[in-house]
């Protein structure tokens, strides 16, 4: 080649690098746009991403109306920020083969969350973080495992006034959640005695109870009030008490 043809073309390539130098693509995002959502520029992967979310409860057994939490930790590899991370909640109530997405949480500086709830139904729950979006590639979504909750129903009671040996004494009570229509039962006895004793009796339409009981000797006695719940969205539960009949 001529010394004047290479002058020529060494003249276009400097051309054409200053048009790159004055006109940058815009559809290529910086490497700090990108540094800043977790990715490594010029890869085209996620140059850190959460490598596990676990899953936990305060207690896998709660009376209905009694506050629960659900709580965990999402774990990342180094350069990704855990705080501030969106968690995705589902719920399946037993008897159901798929799971509803609830209200969610947020992680906290180190990655922990927590979510408190007041459960009505039993019911199993997962979480989910992910996936996060943008360029160039995703960070797959991280999952957590299951975790049971079974709900108790409460069985409140009292009697309308103080037992007195001999008289009709009203109890009265109610089964909640509501259970119309169901049995209640009671076993009760005087704390000398050896035996018990046994009755039940039908829940109104509100799920409430008034049984008269007439009790044969003054001293200490004690009274169980159960509920044999049969329905897969709530556990049986019972109430005792020991109480003085004059």
């Amino acid at each position: 080649m001529s010394v004047r043809r290479r002058l020529i073309v060494i003249a276009w390539s400097l051309a054409a690098l200053a048009v790159v130098a004055l006109y940058p693509r815009t559809d290529v995002p910086s490497r700090v746009d990108l540094l800043a959502h977790g990715y490594s520029y010029g890869t085209g992967y996620a140059a850190s991403c959460p490598t596990s979310l676990s899953l936990g409860v305060t207690s896998h057994k709660v009376v209905s109306g009694s506050p629960m939490s659900l709580n965990g930790q999402l774990l990342a590899e180094p350069g990704f920020s855990v705080s501030g991370q969106p968690i995705q909640f589902y719920q399946a109530v037993f008897s159901s083969t798929s799971f509803t997405q609830i209200s969610g949480a947020v992680t906290d500086s180190t990655g922990s969350y927590v979510k408190v709830g007041w459960p009505s139904l039993n019911a199993t729950y997962k979480t989910k973080w992910g996936p996060l979006g943008g360029p160039p590639t995703a960070c797959p979504e991280v999952n957590s495992g299951r975790a049971t909750v079974l709900v108790y129903v409460r069985v409140p009671w009292l009697f309308d006034r103080q037992p007195v040996a001999g008289q009709s004494t009203l109890l009265y009570g109610s089964v909640r959640p509501l259970h119309p229509g169901q049995r209640i039962h009671f076993m009760y006895k005087r704390l000398d005695d050896r035996n018990f004793r046994f009755s039940s009796a039908t829940m109104d339409t509100n799920s409430n109870f008034f049984v008269p009981f007439v009790f044969d000797r003054p001293g200490r006695w004690y009274m169980r009030v159960s509920f044999y719940d049969l329905d897969p969205f709530h556990e049986g539960n019972y109430t005792a008490k020991i109480f003085n009949v004059r």
